[in-house]
C-alpha cells in the first residue's frame, strides 16, 4: 500500500539521519562528554549509554518532525475534512499528553481557570494557524511549507521592532536578510505555485506570527509548564475548529468520510495523533542531554528530508533555483537560531556573574559587621 511505503521510506530515511546528526556531531552533544579516566570500563559504559539515548531521541525527533509533515499531506489528499482532522489530532494530542503526565514523563502542574482566560485569544489565533496550514498542503510542494516556517520567524522579528519597539542585533538582522532573500528566490522560481495554497500558507504565516507576539507580550506568564500549556491551547482550540466545520457543513461529511478511508490512511491518521506529542516530549528531552546548536542541526536536516520525501512521493517540481532559495532560506533560519542561542547564553553568563558579585558583597558586607 503507498501509504506504508510512504511511512517506512520516512522512517528509514529519519531514523539514519538520526544516527548521522548523533555520531557524527558529537562536538555538539552534551553527553559526548569524555571521562578523564578513559581506561575505565565502568565511565565507558556511561558514555555508551549516553550515545545511545540521545541516537534514540534524535530518531523519535526524525521520524515525528518528517512523519507529521508528510503524513498530514498524505491525510489531506484522502481525508478532505481539514477542521475534522485537526479536532481528532488536538484531542488526542490532550489525552495523550494527560496520560504522560500520570506516568511521569512529563511535568505538569495544576490546571486554573485564569490560566485558560488568558489563552482564549492564543487558542482562536492556533486554531487560524492549523486550519490554514492543512488547508495549504494539498496545493503546495513540501519545500513551500518550510520555507514558510523560515517566513514566520521573520514576520515575528519585524513584528517585535514595529509593535514593541525590540531592537535587532547586527547578527540577528543579517540573518533575517538572508531568509528574506532565500524566501523570494524559492517564491520566483516555485515550479508548484498555487494561488489557492498561497493564500493559506499567509494565513498561516501570519497567524502564527500574531500567535507568538500576542504570548509573548500580552499574555501574563503563568505558572504551567509547557506541556499544560500545550494543553490549554489544544483544548480551547476545539470549540473554534468545531465551530468552523459546523458553518463550512463538514459535520454532515464526517460519516461518509470515515466510511470510505482504506486501512493505510486510518494507520496514517493514528500516526498524526500521536506524532505531535512526541516532537514535544523529543524536543523537551533532546534539550536536556544535547546541546542547543546539535537539535538545530537536527531540526535543519529534518526540513531537508521532509523536502526530499516531498519531491519522491508527490512529484513536487524542484529546480536548482528553487533548491537554493530553500537552503538559503534554512541558512538564514539556522543563523537566527544561533544568535538567540548566543543572546541566553551570555544573559545566563551575566546572571550567574550578578548572583556571584551579589554573595561576595554579602559575604563583605557581613565580615564587616562582624568586625
Amino acid at each position: 500500500h503507498p501509504f506504508s511505503g510512504s511511512l517506512s521510506l520516512s522512517v528509514s530515511l529519519s531514523v539514519s539521519l538520526s544516527l548521522s546528526v548523533s555520531l557524527t556531531l558529537p562536538s555538539l552533544s552534551n553527553v559526548t562528554v569524555m571521562a578523564t579516566d578513559k581506561n575505565s570500563n565502568a565511565n565507558g559504559a556511561n558514555h555508551a549509554g549516553n550515545i545511545g539515548r540521545t541516537t534514540f531521541w534524535f530518531g523519535c525527533l526524525s521520524v515525528a518532525s518528517v512523519g507529521m509533515v508528510i503524513l498530514n499531506k498524505l491525510v489531506s489528499h484522502h481525508f478532505p475534512l481539514p477542521m475534522t482532522l485537526l479536532m481528532y489530532q488536538n484531542t488526542l494530542s490532550v489525552f495523550i499528553t494527560l496520560l504522560a503526565a500520570q506516568i511521569g514523563w512529563v511535568d505538569m502542574k495544576p490546571w486554573k481557570v485564569e490560566h485558560l482566560q488568558q489563552f482564549i485569544v492564543p487558542s482562536i489565533l492556533f486554531s487560524i494557524f492549523l486550519g490554514a496550514s492543512i488547508r495549504a498542503m494539498p496545493y503546495v510542494a513540501v519545500g513551500t511549507i518550510v520555507v514558510n516556517k523560515c517566513l514566520g520567524t521573520l514576520l515575528v522579528s519585524v513584528g517585535d521592532r514595529v509593535v514593541f519597539g525590540q531592537e535587532l542585533n547586527g547578527g540577528r538582522l543579517r540573518a533575517l536578510y538572508v531568509i528574506l532573500a532565500g524566501s523570494c528566490i524559492y517564491w520566483y522560481t516555485d515550479g508548484n505555485y498555487n494561488p489557492i495554497g498561497y493564500f493559506w500558507l499567509g494565513v498561516n504565516c501570519l497567524a502564527n506570527a500574531m500567535s507568538n507576539l500576542y504570548e509573548k507580550h500580552v499574555v501574563m506568564s503563568i505558572d504551567q509548564t509547557a506541556a499544560g500549556s500545550a494543553c490549554y491551547l489544544n483544548i480551547l482550540s476545539l470549540p473554534v475548529l468545531l465551530f468552523v466545520a459546523m458553518t463550512t457543513g463538514e459535520i454532515d461529511r464526517i460519516a461518509p468520510a470515515i466510511a470510505e478511508l482504506t486501512p493505510g490512511v486510518e494507520a496514517a491518521l493514528l500516526f498524526t495523533g500521536c506524532l505531535g506529542f512526541l516532537i514535544s516530549l523529543a524536543y523537551t528531552t533532546l534539550y536536556t542531554i544535547a546541546t542547543t546548536t546539535s537539535v538545530m542541526v537536527a531540526s535543519t536536516a529534518n526540513k531537508l528530508v521532509s523536502v526530499a520525501l516531498g519531491q519522491l512521493m508527490f512529484a513536487n517540481k524542484f529546480n536548482a533555483l528553487s533548491f537554493t532559495g530553500l537552503m538559503v532560506s534554512l541558512y538564514g533560519a539556522w543563523m537566527y537560531a544561533n544568535e538567540k542561542s548566543k543572546a541566553r547564553a551570555i544573559q545566563t553568563t551575566e546572571s550567574i556573574a550578578d548572583v556571584e558579585k551579589g554573595s561576595a558583597t554579602a559575604l563583605e558586607l557581613k565580615a564587616q559587621q562582624s568586625e
